[in-house]
């Protein structure tokens, strides 16, 4: 559980998190991290990509876990590592992460090097302690390449019930062009065959959605078409952006598809929308978050200008353009790469860079993260100013690609410039505090008695003193019950018979404000 800290303010980095709130990690050559998690437990797990210059080869995926305070957790994989190379590729990466109730579900890319067009889709699930879990989809991976061997990941959701989505994109040989792409897996890694026979459907940019089959034909080119680089669940639905090409422009791409893997037709035309923010520049959507009753859009320009902004578009679940703002940081050069929504409030992370640094090949100065209000004001009691920048004391490039969230807690990854040798890039991991409060909640270190447990329907959940709420969370910290007490009683009788099989955080709120952890697990 995150515990308040006497003297924290919001954005101040955690002083008991590696150095003064700073992590850095040397594991290979080049070392790049794409996304990262935090748990309950305030463990932090950040995956990416590695490798060696000496001698030179291809990158291997990673996975690497850190206690509380910042230390590589060595009990975790080997010596703290799970790391290697997806099956039939000897390049290959990890685009993202997410938590399922009994592991963690990783979502990535795998090439052959030096063999054309062999680049595959990969979805692999290792388990808690950083062993590959056999039992999920063919010995703990699933594969795909649909419409030909070219095929980009996009990002990957885990839904409630256990089913992963994930989206990128393959390559059509027919009309020459890419084509967006969306799966649905069972919680085993098995393709749903009830979104499409594969679990996969292809959109080509005219028609419905089609079901994609395995089709293989060699072809090495790549390149204009559709790519889903974003995916959220909506209420039942999948909502999908990422951008279009069309052969001389780039414009942002968002659709709302149901479960069985049709458009929404009453979502923005016909279940999609085509769109510029900025009808100079080549606009892509980077990012996607839900925020209340709103869609959050993170859009990157890829014809950068000096001083280009921190820009959010803001859509209702209908697929309407609503509010739109930009966010100038003091003249820099700023580009999103990720949108995280947390405690009534939402942050924007990404790359910072002084006009100074422009020039080709520079990326980053800054690991930044602007926290903001429901209105779009950046909130000016986060970091002073609604504006976190760290570049970890080095007088090189930094910057940030992800960031999540738990209790009080936010952690942000990136990557460093750490030249020496042949080393050239090092992970690089911030843990920042995120709100405080009037009065310090007092926290109570013995759990409370939840019994029986294991349990498979009813539970009793019982305090020493009257209890105001009682609520289940998952392992990602989704709120799955909250039981609300008119009694005030000390002990509350829950009913978890709906919950999958796994184990759950338990919460409960005291009359005189105390707040009390346990854990259950569910059959």
């Amino acid at each position: 559980m995150s515990l308040r800290v006497l003297g924290q303010t919001p954005g101040d980095l955690v002083s008991g998190f590696g150095n003064s709130g700073r992590v850095i990690v040397d594991y290979g050559d080049i070392d790049h991290c794409e996304d990262i998690l935090i748990d309950s437990l305030d463990q932090v797990y950040f995956a990416g990509y590695t490798t060696s210059f000496n001698p030179v080869t291809n990158t291997d995926f990673i996975l690497g876990k850190l206690k509380p305070n910042g230390e590589i957790d060595s009990t975790f994989g080997i010596n703290g590592f799970y790391t290697g190379d997806f099956p039939k590729a000897n390049t290959s990466t990890i685009l993202d992460v997410r938590f399922a109730d009994d592991g963690i579900i990783l979502f990535g890319s795998g090439i052959k090097y030096g063999v054309a067009d062999t680049q595959f889709i990969y979805v692999s699930k290792v388990n808690f302690n950083g062993e590959l879990d056999t039992a999920f989809a063919d010995s703990g991976t699933i594969s795909g390449a649909f419409l030909t061997h070219y095929n980009y990941p996009g990002s990957m959701a885990v839904l409630p019930n256990g089913k992963i989505l994930v989206c990128g994109s393959a390559y059509d040989s027919t009309t020459v062009q890419d084509v967006p792409l969306i799966g649905r897996l069972l919680p085993n890694g098995r393709p749903d065959t009830a979104f499409s026979p594969t679990g996969f459907k292809y959109w080509d940019m005219t028609g419905p959605m089609q079901n994609a089959g395995n089709l293989f034909p060699n072809m090495p080119e790549h390149g204009a078409g559709g790519f889903f680089d974003g995916i959220l669940e909506v209420n039942g639905n999948y909502f999908l952006s990422g951008f279009y090409n069309s052969g001389t422009t780039i414009h942002c791409l968002m659709a709302m598809i149901d479960s069985t893997g049709s458009f929404v037709p009453n979502f923005a035309t016909g279940g999609y929308l085509i769109f510029q923010n900025n009808p100079l520049l080549s606009n892509k959507i980077v990012a996607s978050a839900r925020f209340g009753n709103d869609i959050l859009l993170g859009i990157h320009f890829d014809d950068l200008p000096p001083n280009d902004d921190f820009v959010v578009q803001v859509i209702d679940t209908l697929g309407t353009l609503t509010t739109n703002f930009a966010t100038d940081f003091y003249g820099q050069r700023d580009a999103i790469k990720d949108i995280l929504v947390h405690n009534n409030a939402f942050f924007v992370t990404g790359y910072s860079t002084l006009n100074g640094h422009i020039q080709p090949g520079f990326e980053s100065d800054y690991f930044t993260l602007a926290k903001y209000d429901g209105a779009g004001m950046l909130n000016n009691q986060f970091a002073g100013n609604g504006l976190l920048e760290e570049h970890f004391q080095l007088n090189d490039e930094a910057g940030s690609t992800c960031a999540a969230a738990y209790g009080n807690y936010l952690v942000v990854g990136g990557y460093l410039n750490q030249v020496s040798g042949s080393n050239i890039t090092d992970f690089g991991i911030l843990k920042v505090f995120d709100e405080t409060t009037t009065s310090i909640p007092e926290f109570q270190e013995e759990p409370l008695v939840i019994f029986p447990n294991p349990a498979q329907d009813m539970v009793s959940v019982h305090a020493t003193e009257a209890l105001e709420q009682v609520a289940f969370y998952t392992s990602v910290g989704q709120e799955l019950k909250g039981v609300f007490s008119t009694s005030k009683s000390n002990t509350r009788t829950c009913d978890v018979s709906g919950f999958p099989p796994g184990i759950y955080t338990v919460r409960a709120t005291t009359v005189s404000g105390k707040y009390l952890v346990s854990r259950i697990m569910v059959r």
